[in-house]
């Protein structure tokens, strides 16, 4: 029978947070995947969890097959995509000269703690949604972050005008 996290941590003196999110990391191949996977919660991409490798991969047809041939699923497809592109081009772009700054990157957006994300991120473009973590996670001084406020004063009739407001202040800067 295996015991929850937490409790092996309370129970274990000689074992940390650190050293259990290491284990935790170890477990799903990396620190990349596991911080991919926090993005892919954070946006209500919960069914791409396990395969978002190998979406990229897919053609049009495995997609569209994949999606059960249904456009909303399929835009979820596209978007786990676009979010992959995105963080291999940031990736590309920031750390090809120290790969180490990655690790350090992907982990403090690990222990951040973000709220009201499945709200917003859902419904923006992913490659959107990598940016404002971007830039939220090089920022931040604390360990919670809320994104409820951008939606906080709005009607659920203005909840799109919101979006698009969204949208144009941070594109214009990409």
């Amino acid at each position: 029978m295996s015991t929850s996290p937490m409790v092996r941590v309370v129970t274990n003196r000689e074992l940390d947070w650190d050293r259990l999110l290491d284990e935790k990391i170890i477990a799903v191949g990396g620190i990349r995947p596991m911080a991919i996977r926090k993005v892919l919660k954070m946006m209500n991409q919960f069914r791409f969890l396990n395969q978002w490798p190998e979406l990229k991969d897919k053609g049009e047809m495995e997609k569209e097959t994949l999606a059960d041939y249904d456009p909303e699923k399929l835009a979820g497809i596209e978007s786990v995509i676009t979010l992959i592109e995105t963080v291999d081009r940031f990736e590309r772009a920031y750390f090809r000269e120290d790969p180490l700054k990655a690790s350090e990157f992907y982990r403090k957006l690990l222990q951040v703690e973000f709220h009201g994300t499945g709200r917003v991120f859902e419904r923006v473009d992913s490659e959107l949604v990598f940016l404002l973590l971007w830039i939220t996670v090089h920022v931040v001084k604390g360990g919670v972050v809320n994104f409820n406020p951008i939606l906080a004063e709005a009607e659920p009739a203005e909840m799109e005008n919101q979006f698009s407001k969204l949208d144009e202040e941070v594109r214009p800067s990409m």
